[in-house]
């Protein structure tokens, strides 16, 4: 059998829906190999792969078939309306405990680039109330007080403790958070701004 020949009874296989594979199996009394099949697949009849791991095989004029929007999981819709309410709280202590602070353009906000933070519903609360956002690395713990400071403080407190429910474990993680002297606190700050510093200093590169 000629290649045109070839060409012709691959192309027939291939439009009642045959896969590669099945193109070869049907093709096996003549002697022809699963890559020759790829390569007239390819070649000659000019269809494209849309995966390595697909079996679809398309016309290279064609666009690739839409992906299916991915749907967000429960938990993180939780955790972005959780976020919300707990930007609420922080809003309403600001004008309890720092008037001063009262207009949201005296003070900017500084946040990770965790889903939660970055989801649509909690940009559009920050902008309805008007809260600026600092930008922030991506991959950066090290430019967030709470990982380099209140969470590692809040560990070495909690280390070794067991707890029967959720109600002892928010206590006791309260009392530990109260008892932070004000002055570590203000440390953490001191130590952002120097570490904010050194990352500027450092266009971005990774440093000891």
């Amino acid at each position: 059998m000629e290649k045109n020949e070839f060409c012709a009874v691959i192309k027939h296989l291939y439009m009642k829906g045959l896969t590669p594979k099945e193109i070869k199996a049907e093709l096996e009394a003549t002697g022809i190999s699963h890559g020759t099949v790829i390569s007239i697949l390819h070649e000659q009849l000019g269809m494209k792969k849309l995966l390595t791991t697909s079996k679809q095989w398309t016309s290279q004029s064609e666009p690739a078939p839409k992906k299916a929007k991915t749907v967000k999981s429960v938990k993180k819709v939780m955790a972005s309306f959780r976020l919300i309410e707990v930007l609420k709280r922080l809003m309403g202590r600001i004008h309890r405990i720092r008037p001063e602070y009262r207009d949201p353009e005296d003070w900017s906000l500084l946040h990770d680039n965790a889903p939660s933070h970055t989801s649509l519903i909690v940009r559009q609360c920050l902008a309805r109330n008007c809260i600026s956002v600092l930008n922030h690395p991506p991959y950066s713990p090290d430019l967030a007080p709470c990982d380099f400071s209140l969470f590692p403080k809040l560990k070495l407190k909690l280390k070794g403790r067991f707890f029967d429910d959720i109600p002892t474990i928010q206590s006791a993680s309260t009392q530990a958070l109260e008892a932070i002297p004000q002055t570590e606190l203000e440390h953490a700050f001191e130590s952002l701004l120097n570490r904010c510093n050194k990352c500027i200093e450092a266009r971005g590169e990774y440093f000891e």
